[in-house]
């Protein structure tokens, strides 16, 4: 009974030993960025666990080292209470000349304990994994037309390969300055691509008309997520793509000068000849049945000859309409010309530009009319007028002065302004304390967003007089008084006269009457 009963206290005491001395534990860790490149720098994030309930862990420390890995370690950790949680960073910078792969970091803890005293140390190994310094790279390119032209839609058919870590809603976008851009689209959605996976991608390219003759490798922007970051970006060059300028190609835009609405305006066409032969009888012809214009001259116009490499303008006068919106909208030409291939008719569509000139205009009022630094209490009516050729959407005023005192909230919103309409802000204010009588500004300023979505500021200047009381009491009392008390005032003048007119009369009488 004796040796069954020691028998299971030694097994108790071997279930329940660790609990007793357990010491210090790596609970979880985290290496940031989740990306390592040769040269970059990181951390790891230790999150550092006592278990005990009994056991205090004293002047704690920390060893680290890797190979090909730097280490920055300030060894010192300190005292960790019975069941007691710290978080620990190490940086580290990964060596220019670390070899990509798997790399095994050991981390040395020594400490103290309050059971059984002396120095403990426990060793701990926490993979990094440094990857190569070129993570995505493309393969098994192909392009869907063996030569291309300025001005060619054409598809690009690839592969990309992610020899690093896995990334995440990774999107391929295009620099708005380069040669070439998508077709129908502004950016392509790629997705995921797992550590060491590939994934085919098909893009639409539209190449640009000032592309010459030559071998190109394509850059477009991969921008993704990774583990730890978001917005990650990457250059991926696709290419070789065989390009040929086109002697029959040519380049065309338009400008607008003074087109608003209601107005006169110049379409002036620009057109580039980008081959290496000449242009001739290049004929340009405005559409008949556009809707937001009427042509005011000739509708089409000729150029004799257009030399290779040479840009010549074509103007044309138009009328703009009275009620079109100030936009951007698409003009068709119907194009002819001869080269040494023979005779050619295309139309091409271009942009062009209708201005619309947002002004506001900015009218003080205030009741009582007389503005007097006496201490009164003001309702100041800021009245906003479009006075442009566009309405203006989004509009918000802000108004501060020297001299007066806003009681309520400086900042109004109106929202849209539409032409020759306005609207009305109005305040709460008094004259500052001290402000001497004088003229004085009412700053207000506008934010609004114009027919082109594009965010405006515009500050006006109001001027308004300020009195004095006593000045302003005279003046009431020499104003002119109320039609009704100037009629009452008649009446008795008339009174009086009618009664010295009887007087005199009936004397004048009486005297004649003697003298016979």
């Amino acid at each position: 009974m004796e040796m069954k009963t020691i028998a299971i206290m030694l097994v108790l005491m071997a279930f329940f030993t660790p609990l007793v001395h357990a010491g210090v534990e790596i609970k979880s860790y985290e290496i940031s960025p989740s990306t390592l490149k040769p040269g970059m720098s990181g951390t790891i994030i230790l999150t550092l666990n006592n278990p005990s309930s009994t056991e205090f862990i004293k002047d704690a420390y920390l060893d680290a080292s890797a190979s090909g890995i730097q280490f920055n370690v300030d060894n010192k950790i300190g005292d960790l209470g019975a069941l007691g949680t710290t978080i620990l960073a190490v940086p580290f910078k990964v060596q220019s000349n670390a070899k990509p792969g798997i790399v095994s970091a050991s981390l040395s803890l020594g400490y103290s304990s309050s059971i059984g005293g002396g120095s403990n140390a426990k060793i701990f190994s926490i993979p990094i994994t440094i990857s190569a310094t070129n993570l995505l790279k493309v393969t098994d390119f192909q392009v869907s037309k063996d030569t291309i032209y300025p001005g060619d839609s054409f598809n690009i058919y690839a592969v990309i390969e992610n020899a690093g870590g896995a990334i995440r809603n990774s999107v391929l976008s295009y620099e708005t300055s380069a040669a070439y851009s998508f077709d129908g689209t502004t950016k392509i959605d790629i997705g995921d691509i797992e550590s060491g996976a590939k994934k085919s991608v098909t893009i639409p390219v539209l190449a640009g008309s000032a592309i010459t003759s030559g071998y190109y490798s394509i850059p477009f922007i991969l921008t993704y997520d990774d583990a730890v970051t978001a917005g990650n970006t990457d250059t991926l060059k696709f290419g070789p793509i065989t390009a040929v300028q086109d002697y029959e190609k040519f380049a065309i835009s338009a400008e607008t000068q003074d087109a608003t609405p209601g107005g006169k305006g110049i379409f002036r066409i620009i057109i580039k000849n980008t081959g290496t032969n000449d242009l001739r009888n290049f004929r340009i012809s405005l559409p008949q049945d556009a809707a937001f214009f009427t042509s005011l001259d000739f509708p089409e116009k000729t150029l004799d000859i257009i030399k290779a490499g040479e840009t010549k303008n074509v103007e044309f006068e138009v009328g703009i309409g009275t009620n079109i919106a100030a936009q951007v909208y698409s003009l068709k030409l119907a194009l002819s010309y001869q080269t040494k291939g023979g005779s050619e008719s295309i139309t091409k569509n271009v942009g062009v530009k209708i201005g619309g000139a947002s002004e506001l205009s900015v009218y003080l009022s205030s009741n009582p009319v007389v503005i007097t630094n006496d201490n009164k209490l003001y309702s100041v009516s800021i009245q906003i007028s479009n006075t442009g050729n566009s309405a203006v959407r989004a509009l918000s005023v802000r108004a501060n002065s020297e001299a007066l005192q806003i009681l309520n909230n400086p900042d109004a919103f109106i929202g849209t302004l539409s032409l020759d309409d306005y609207s009305t802000v109005q305040y709460d204010a008094i004259v500052k304390k001290g402000t001497a009588p004088g003229k004085y500004k009412l700053n207000v300023e506008m934010t609004y967003k114009d027919s082109y979505n594009q965010q405006k500021n515009e500050k006006k200047v109001v001027e308004f007089e300020i009195y004095s009381g006593e000045i302003a009491m005279i003046a009431s009392k020499q104003a002119p008084q109320s039609p009704i008390v100037m009629i009452i005032g008649g009446i008795i003048l008339i009174g009086i006269l009618y009664f010295a007119y009887k007087k005199f009369f009936k004397s004048s009488a009486s005297q004649k009457l003697k003298l016979k």
